[in-house]
């Protein structure tokens, strides 16, 4: 004990100071990723690549390969989000009454983690008449 002390006191005397500063948030969410979205719920599935670029403080231009995707995409807590309209966007499983899959237009709502690079998108409202449940998808950065 009268070691660590007598230590803590020399440190301190050289001029010597040992400063914690908290964990900056990792955020280079840039380049280009691979994106894949397996079939499941709404959607068939699909790949694509999107380009990121910073377009300011909290924001990130988000293009895809595909073109279905100019848009930018804005921070909310630790994920970006983003929206995009999609005509058809869901394809809507039949019913009792009706049983074709119907493709409806909707507004998609995607959320990414930057660090874990898994994100999530579903329609806004409800196009297919129910609550939607979100689809996963995971990106994969290339560049």
């Amino acid at each position: 004990m009268k070691r660590s002390i007598l230590l803590a006191g020399v440190l301190m005397a050289g001029g010597l100071a040992i400063v914690v500063a908290p964990a900056a948030h990792a955020d280079d969410f840039s380049g280009t990723y691979a994106f894949n979205a397996p079939a499941q719920g709404y959607t068939k599935g699909f790949s694509t690549t999107w380009t990121v670029r910073p377009c300011g403080e909290d924001c990130r231009h988000i293009t895809t390969a595909t073109g279905g995707t100019n848009t930018d995409a804005h921070r909310e807590g630790p994920y970006w989000v983003f929206f995009r309209y999609s005509d058809p966007g869901v394809d809507c499983p039949g019913n009792a009454y009706i049983m074709t899959r119907t493709k409806m237009p909707a507004t998609l709502r995607y959320t990414v983690n930057p660090e874990t690079l898994i994100g999530q998108f579903q329609p806004e409202g409800t196009p297919c008449g129910g609550t939607p449940m979100p689809s996963r998808f995971d990106l994969t950065k290339l560049s």
